[in-house]
């Protein structure tokens, strides 16, 4: 990764508020049938996050098993990064944007892509989906 990726990425996190909570790299990582603790317990975890990261239609990701899984990205030549996203729950105070929020309550999300370039506006687009949800949420509550 450049310096220059490095700093653009620690700069959107920082001003938007997200991180990453875990890197995978599916290519090293499944080279053969035996898969390492992290990859295995992601994919058992979170399968249908998963599935849908690396293209699925929802329907097709209900559906799909682990192997499954593996086998359709072994055929589509997936073996990019997993990444998988935090960013906090925020609860909006007033009408200015100003909110609350801490790293005891967080969402995640899976992301696939080929590097990081190409997952950070992924990144980016649902944690601006998050804030609207959680503006939201803050409203109803308040009422």
């Amino acid at each position: 990764m450049s310096k220059e990726l490095n700093s653009k990425l620690t700069e959107s996190a920082i001003d938007r508020n997200w991180r990453i909570e875990t890197i995978l790299h599916v290519g090293t990582m499944s080279p053969d049938e035996s898969l390492p603790e992290a990859l295995e317990r992601a994919l058992e975890d979170d399968t249908l996050d998963i599935a849908l990261a690396i293209g699925l239609s929802r329907r097709k990701a209900l559906e799909i098993d682990v192997e499954a899984l593996l086998e359709h990205m072994r055929h589509k030549h997936a073996f990019g990064l997993l990444v998988n996203a935090a960013t906090p729950v925020r609860e909006y105070t007033g009408d200015d944007g100003t909110y609350f929020s801490s790293w005891g309550h967080y969402s995640t999300q899976w992301f696939y892509g080929e590097d990081l370039a190409e997952i950070q506006p992924k990144i980016e687009a649902w944690v601006e989906a998050c804030c609207e949800s959680d503006r939201k949420q803050s409203g109803r509550r308040a009422a």
